[in-house]
């Protein structure tokens, strides 16, 4: 018996941070569309949701062509659709559900109690599919509050699915403790919420899984993503195997400098290697790849002007580097002088601006604060970054505040920038004087 199952397909939602001509290609909806093809190629005896299948309460009309039509194709190939409902669908699956009537479509758990579905395969074996939906958008409560009882005749093969947030006492989205799977008497879990993938093993004859949202939906959710092929070959505890759906992946890549060509040719080189190295053998169907940079390191070239070949390397929205399409989203630099081009403690001991800067940039990196230049610095870049952070145009952006250490590094990268840049003027006007 074989079992493709996801999660947090959040049908209706646009991808973060993708060129305008990847909308389409690389939608969620595309994903399910490939999720499909993958179950009917794989012949799956049933294909598992673990909640979030739609994103939002209003997005029906957005989601019911694309949910109708694939379920369609799933039941005309004898592959049943089972499902929950997680903290974003908890109203909107349970009315979709119910316009799929005739259709091999089984929602689990509506209302917030458990239920269970039987299904056999062609052998004759017999699988239970125990499932709980959301009652409501937020619910703070344990599933397993309600108890879970394996009902008559139970077969040993048992698998959940639930959309929860495992190993948390306390949360407003299905907090479940891992001694509570461990004690379901259920061997195999499909979880939903975390669109990281991620595997628990809370006891020796129990394993809980997060697929991960099957195509990434902004540039936190980095990496390859796709389902889980569970196949039970005789066995209570199947094989679970990570099967790439998403053709789109989000990555972040760091270039070490120190041996960078600072040339487009160069940077182009490094970037399609370094995303080679980050996409395995068995990420050949992806084709295109967002890119958050940074380019760190010692040397001999300054931020400025690697900052200009990006630039050049970014005048097109879309890169094709041959196997694969390639979109810078955001570049970053963290780069330092070499020590022959530029010695810290010698420029420190001045008494101009690059020896105040260079002073600066001492303290900064000792994390000595009484240092005066050094703390208006720090002081003056933090405000910048809490009133950035307040700004209503960040409002509707997920985005995690930079903590204090974060925004001194950010302070030390840009003041060896603005040092590079001061010593190479120097030495422009050094070199005019002397000709």
């Amino acid at each position: 018996m074989k079992l493709l199952a996801a999660a947090d397909l959040h049908l209706g939602r646009a991808l973060g941070g993708v060129p305008c001509q990847w909308a389409d290609d690389y939608s969620p909806r595309q994903a399910w569309h490939d999720l499909i093809g993958r179950a009917i190629s794989e012949r799956v005896d049933a294909v598992l949701l673990a909640g979030d299948v739609v994103d939002r309460e209003n997005r029906f009309f957005e989601a019911y062509g694309v949910l109708h039509s694939g379920v369609a194709r799933l039941s005309k190939a004898a592959i049943p659709v089972i499902a929950v409902a997680g903290n974003h669908d908890t109203a909107v699956l349970p009315e979709l559900a119910s316009t799929l009537d005739g259709l091999n479509f089984v929602l689990l758990g509506v209302g917030g109690c458990w239920e269970w579905h039987d299904i056999t395969d062609s052998a004759g074996r017999r699988l239970r599919i125990y499932g709980w939906s959301f009652p409501a958008q937020h619910h703070r409560h344990s599933p397993f509050e309600d108890p879970l009882a394996p009902g008559a005749d139970a077969p040993a093969m048992r698998l959940g699915l639930l959309h929860c947030e495992y190993g948390q006492a306390a949360s407003a989205y299905a907090p479940v403790q891992s001694h509570e799977i461990q004690d379901s008497g259920i061997p195999l879990w499909m979880l939903g919420h975390i669109h990281v993938p991620q595997c628990h093993t809370p006891g020796n004859s129990t394993s809980a899984y997060y697929p991960g949202s099957l195509q990434g939906l902004d540039a936190g959710e980095s990496g390859i993503h796709g389902a889980l092929l569970i196949d039970y070959d005789g066995d209570a505890q199947p094989t679970v195997t990570p099967i790439p759906i998403a053709k789109l992946a989000y990555l972040k890549i760091s270039l070490p400098t120190a041996d960078l060509d600072c040339r487009k040719a160069a940077l182009t080189q490094a970037l399609c290697q370094a995303i080679d190295d980050a996409l395995d053998d068995d990420c050949a169907d992806i084709e295109a790849v967002v890119v958050d940079l940074n380019l760190a390191g010692q040397s001999a070239h300054s931020a400025s002007e690697f900052r200009q070949i990006v630039h050049e390397f970014t005048e097109n929205a879309i890169q094709d580097l041959g196997n694969r399409d390639v979109a810078l989203r955001k570049h970053s630099y963290d780069i330092r002088p070499l020590p022959e081009e530029i010695n810290l403690p010698e420029i420190a001991g001045g008494s101009d601006l690059l020896g105040t800067l260079a002073q600066a940039i001492i303290a900064l990196e000792a994390g000595n604060l009484n240092d005066p230049v050094a703390s208006d610095m720090l002081a003056e870049v933090t405000r910048n970054v809490r009133r950035a952070e307040a700004s209503p145009a960040f409002d509707q952006l997920a985005h995690a505040p930079l903590d204090a250490a974060a925004i001194q590094h950010q302070t030390i990268a840009k003041a060896y920038e603005l040092l590079g840049d001061l010593h190479r003027q120097r030495q422009q006007l050094q070199e005019r004087n002397d000709a």
